[in-house]
């Protein structure tokens, strides 16, 4: 699974994709959600992870590009800052998840297996577990 993670915070990308290529993950990360939506034409994406604030462009922005022109694409939103309402309005924008942080990677790369078999379900194929 390729995911690409999208982050104002060096630290935080560099600990999240860390954390992801550990687990087996192919990762690139970029500070900038225009960056991300060039990465996203270039080449193929299973996911994006970003934070709430990024620099150049809003989050609900970039998930907004993101779900519009790259559907097929999961959007996690991973920040330290999100309220209730903040989560259940990205949700309702189509984010797959909020992650606050700090984050467990464990409980991260288990979104992302949940991902994973949903997506190989509803494609009718039998996944690894």
């Amino acid at each position: 699974m390729r995911v690409l993670v999208v982050h104002n915070l060096s630290e935080s990308r560099r600990a999240l994709a860390q954390a992801l290529s550990s687990a087996g993950y192919v990762v690139e990360t970029t500070a900038s959600g225009d960056t991300a939506l060039d990465k996203l034409s270039q080449s193929h994406w299973d996911v994006v992870v970003t934070d709430l604030r990024l620099p150049t462009m809003s989050d609900l922005e970039l998930l907004r590009q993101v779900t519009a022109k790259h559907p097929s694409v999961a959007v996690f939103i991973a920040t330290a800052q999100a309220t209730i309402e903040q989560a259940v309005g990205v949700m309702q924008l189509g984010a797959e998840d909020v992650l606050t942080e700090p984050w467990s990677a464990s409980s991260f790369e288990a979104r992302l297996d949940e991902l994973a078999r949903r997506r190989c379900s509803s494609a009718g194929i039998r996944c690894a577990s």
